[in-house]
């Protein structure tokens, strides 16, 4: 079947009009994992599918040519290996290549810069879109958040719709590498993941409505053609003929492989990137995006959180701006107990959207302890300590009853479930520390729990 003479040139105007309004979510595949390794120029998948096959011994022979990990899990097993040895020998792999440090693709690192994308979404269970985008920024540290969809565990929700989330996060649609099966590798695992993705109990709606609601942007995901048209109508979450807000900008291979591919998206009103690879579409966006943002407003990085805080601190307190004698006291308190903490020393001089908001958020992300001062200041309707509050609640979803996450201190004479302060505050073993100076028990209870904590976190590797 041949391409119809006139193919409808990429809407550029479009795609970073809807950019610039942070409202498009791109979907990466591993077509843009080209590494280089010994010298070698090679995608990620051809590099994984040659090491598993010589970790787990599988002859050569039996390979088909340009075999992938999907071949020599088939022969693997066939020949009587054992099922999640193949897991844990990918994941042995990935870890290899990451103590390495070998160069990020360059289009991953261009698509990292591009800070109006406040959701990545990727298709591979590697770690360097991840890594990209901590290097380009935050200056190599940890802070981009990260949630996953794995097979068999407990999937992750985005926490907020992506027009409110504060700093970059990276959803692992097909799970993250791990030393269990939990991650998808072999054609059977992506089949039953997007099996699950489609059934009525899939947990994950926020991330779905905001698939339907905004500009899907697919860029080298390189599935077989069948696959995929399933998974763009997976993601999609409805039928590709029901009209829609958002619409569908697709830059991978397949689409010049399989014709039949390219006109059936076409008939769909998918806008196809047809002058180029992936990675070419990757440096055109790039360089357009850098051109359409205003001379006096350079690209942002999320690096240097504001008033030269340092991040990551075990205590955030979150005051109302009438408070800040006492929040300064407890501060003070906390330091002379070596416990180092957080304060904005002006939480009232926040503008939405500036990158004093993402510092707020990623020490919140961060933090040990999230500490509210409640008092009658906190019982007003509207302040950034509510913001606060809200991203406060949000994280403590995902942590264990043993750790006391948020600990409420009431520095006045608000009553015991007050209005205007959240129910969940007063469901908690609440503190009354007047004009914010805290006993001796309690500083020794808070030094004994992060420690606690800590000693975790580094058994766990964060």
């Amino acid at each position: 079947m041949e391409l119809p003479q006139q193919v409808q040139e990429f809407d550029w105007d479009d795609l970073l009009y809807s950019i610039a309004s942070k409202e498009v979510i791109p979907i990466v595949g591993k077509e843009l994992l080209q590494l280089s390794i010994d010298g070698e120029e090679i995608l990620l998948e051809q590099y994984l599918a040659r090491s598993l096959a010589k970790k787990l011994r599988v002859p050569g022979e039996l390979l088909p040519a340009n075999f992938d990990i999907n071949a020599v899990a088939m022969v693997y097993e066939r020949t009587g290996g054992e099922h999640g040895k193949i897991y844990t020998w990918i994941k042995r792999i990935l870890d290899e290549l990451d103590k390495r440090e070998l160069p990020l693709p360059e289009s991953l690192q261009k698509l990292a810069k591009i800070t109006d994308f406040t959701l990545y979404v990727t298709t591979t269970c590697d770690s360097l879109l991840l890594r990209a985008i901590n290097e380009q920024r935050f200056q190599g540290r940890s802070q981009a958040g990260v949630l996953a969809h794995p097979r068999h565990g407990m999937a992750k929700d985005l926490p907020w719709p992506i027009a409110e989330l504060p700093g970059p996060y990276v959803y692992y649609l097909f799970g993250k590498a791990s030393t269990t099966t939990d991650y998808v590798l072999t054609d059977e695992d992506h089949l039953e993941q997007v099996r699950s993705l489609l059934s009525d109990s899939n947990p994950v709606r926020m991330l779905f409505d905001e698939f339907r609601n905004n500009h899907l942007l697919f860029i080298g995901c390189g599935f077989e053609d069948w696959f995929e048209r399933f998974l763009i109508r997976t993601i999609r979450n409805e039928a590709l003929s029901a009209p829609r807000t958002g619409s569908d900008h697709i830059a991978d291979r397949q689409i010049h492989r399989a014709k039949s591919l390219t006109l059936f998206l076409q008939q769909y009103k998918a806008d196809l990137f047809l002058e180029g690879g992936p990675n070419q579409f990757v440096s055109e966006l790039y360089e357009n995006w850098k051109q359409q943002r205003p001379a006096s407003s350079p690209p942002q990085t999320d690096s240097k959180p504001g008033n030269g805080q340092r991040e990551s601190r075990a205590v955030f307190i979150s005051y109302a701006s009438e408070d800040r004698e006492a929040a300064e006291n407890i501060y003070k308190a906390l330091k002379r107990a070596k416990l180092d903490a957080w304060i904005d020393k002006d939480p009232e001089a926040l503008k939405a959207g500036s990158d004093w908001e993402s510092a707020l958020f990623r020490n919140i992300r961060n933090c040990i302890v999230f500490m509210p001062l409640i008092s009658r200041n906190t019982q007003r309707p509207e302040g950034v300590f509510r913001k606060e509050w809200n991203w406060a609640l949000k994280r403590e979803e995902g942590i264990g009853e043993s750790w006391r996450f948020i600990q409420p201190v009431v520095i006045d004479d608000t009553p015991n479930e007050a209005e205007g302060i959240n129910d969940q505050f007063w469901k908690k073993h609440v503190m009354r520390f007047p004009g914010g100076i805290p006993d001796e028990p309690y500083l020794s209870q808070l030094t004994k729990l992060v420690r606690e904590i800590r000693l975790q976190q580094q058994e766990h590797g964060r």
